[in-house]
């Protein structure tokens, strides 16, 4: 499935590393029943150098049909900025 036509889509391997660190500590403390409060200060340090746009998209898994149309309903495909870069993280 191709969504980006024109605009090559290059991946920020360091600020999805960050994210799935993020992703698997809020989802530890939420099993444990806690309140989470994450250590930002890893993603602040990417924040530092790009401007950072984040959906959350929380739903459990049925099927891969579903997760790509919860992902392509949020348009973060359209963007036209010729030097972005994405990240993306599950958990």
């Amino acid at each position: 499935m191709k969504w980006r036509s024109v605009q090559r889509t290059t991946w920020n391997r360091h600020a999805v590393k960050i994210l799935r660190k993020l992703l698997t500590g809020l989802e530890a403390a939420r099993a444990n029943g806690k309140i989470a409060t994450p250590d930002l200060s890893q993603l602040a340090s990417v924040m530092t150098s790009h401007k950072v746009c984040g959906v959350c998209i929380h739903q459990g898994y049925s099927n891969m049909a579903n997760v790509l149309e919860a992902v392509h309903s949020t348009g973060v495909h359209l963007t036209q900025a010729p030097n972005a870069e994405f990240a993306l993280a599950v958990h």
